[in-house]
């Protein structure tokens, strides 16, 4: 618990890492019927 207290960069970098992957999951979730539209044509 107080080792995530003293490294609150750590912590934040890795946040900013997981938000940056669900958007980029969202990304995909939206472009995938566009792309399966492409391939089936």
């Amino acid at each position: 618990m107080d080792r995530k207290g003293r490294e609150p960069m750590k912590k934040q970098k890795r946040q900013k890492t997981f938000m940056a992957v669900m958007a980029g999951l969202m990304a995909v979730l939206m472009l995938l019927p566009i792309v399966a539209n492409i391939f089936v044509k």
